[in-house]
């Protein structure tokens, strides 16, 4: 975990959503490995990587509500379906309105 924490540019955690009309398609999360997340990732935190992309800025982060948020604005997603995907769905309905 240590050589990764070092070594690693990136995270990019992908899930394909259902979207309207019929399908899915991919909403994304993308993580620089850049403040704290070097640090989380050595310590095997994994599940914690997620909300340490909501206090990110200037870093070009996207997180995963960040992305939902943008696909149902679009109308390419339903909200209902994206709330599934999320584990911070009061967030995602933040973004959206």
């Amino acid at each position: 975990q240590r050589i990764l924490s070092r070594h690693l540019l990136y995270i990019i955690f992908q899930k394909l959503v259902h979207k309207m009309g019929g399908g899915r398609m991919l909403a994304y999360e993308f993580i620089p490995n850049k403040e704290r997340i070097p640090k989380t990732i050595e310590s095997g935190h994994f599940s914690q990587l997620s909300g340490l992309v909501q206090n990110m800025k200037g870093f070009d982060a996207t997180s995963l509500e960040a992305r939902l948020a943008a696909l149902v604005q679009q109308g390419s997603v339903r909200l209902e379906d994206a709330l599934l995907e999320t584990q911070h769905p009061e967030l995602l309905k933040q973004k959206v309105r």
